[in-house]
């Protein structure tokens, strides 16, 4: 795991990038203001920190509840049942909740919706009155990725993030790469001469959500 220093490093080469943290302690959130939790209890502690839920982002569980949390961060699904879940909850209070997906990176393997699967989710997210679908993390097999190829994730994942956003269609306030951090981080230990590579086709990419998305653009 890095420490808060080396994302700190790394962080100063994608200028284009904000930080999203895994840790939702005080010392973790300091100055950066976005944490995915792991827990409602870390949600909600987050919450005081930061004061609102727009950098807490909390991937919905199998068997919590959901209500004490409405408005206290960003849900993030992997399933139609997840969807499911926050709609209901949100009905419940009268409300509409603003749900991100999980998705994988298209090229790439990973835990999360694909494209194709999402192509097949659009009419029954329809359904769902209480939620309003946006914003996404999307994942991919980083292991052993380097250089351009490790460029390659980032490219897929903005391009997949656009995709959703005409198959829904909907609005993309923010798209979050995870595992990113720990991928560069192994690149430029092991492979310092390919570093410039990734960093290239990194920021480039950055640059085109400013002119593009202009989305919160998270790396983890």
């Amino acid at each position: 795991m890095l420490t808060f220093e080396q994302k700190q490093h790394l962080m100063e080469l994608l200028p284009e990038f904000l930080l999203m943290s895994d840790t939702a302690d005080a010392a973790a959130l300091k100055g950066i203001g976005a944490v995915e939790a792991k827990t409602a209890e870390e949600v909600l502690a987050a919450y005081e920190i930061i004061g609102n839920r727009r950098g807490i982002f909390y991937a919905v569980p199998a068997d919590a509840e959901l209500g004490d949390l409405l408005g206290k961060c960003r849900f993030i699904a992997s399933s139609m049942e997840e969807l499911a879940a926050v709609n209901e909850a949100s009905a419940q209070q009268g409300v509409t909740t603003m749900v991100g997906l999980r998705l994988v990176a298209d090229g790439f393997e990973g835990d999360g919706i694909t494209t194709a699967q999402l192509q097949g989710m659009v009419h029954d997210i329809k359904q769902l009155k209480n939620i309003s679908v946006c914003g996404s993390i999307v994942v991919g097999n980083l292991e052993g990725l380097h250089g351009k190829e490790l460029g390659k994730f980032v490219r897929s994942s903005y391009q997949t993030a656009k995709m959703m956003t005409v198959i829904l269609p909907c609005s993309m306030p923010y798209i979050c790469l995870e595992g990113l951090l720990e991928a560069a981080a192994w690149n430029q230990e092991v492979h310092p001469e390919t570093m410039e590579d990734f960093l290239t086709a990194a920021n480039i990419v950055g640059m085109q959500n400013v002119t593009a998305f202009y989305a919160d653009y998270y790396i983890q």
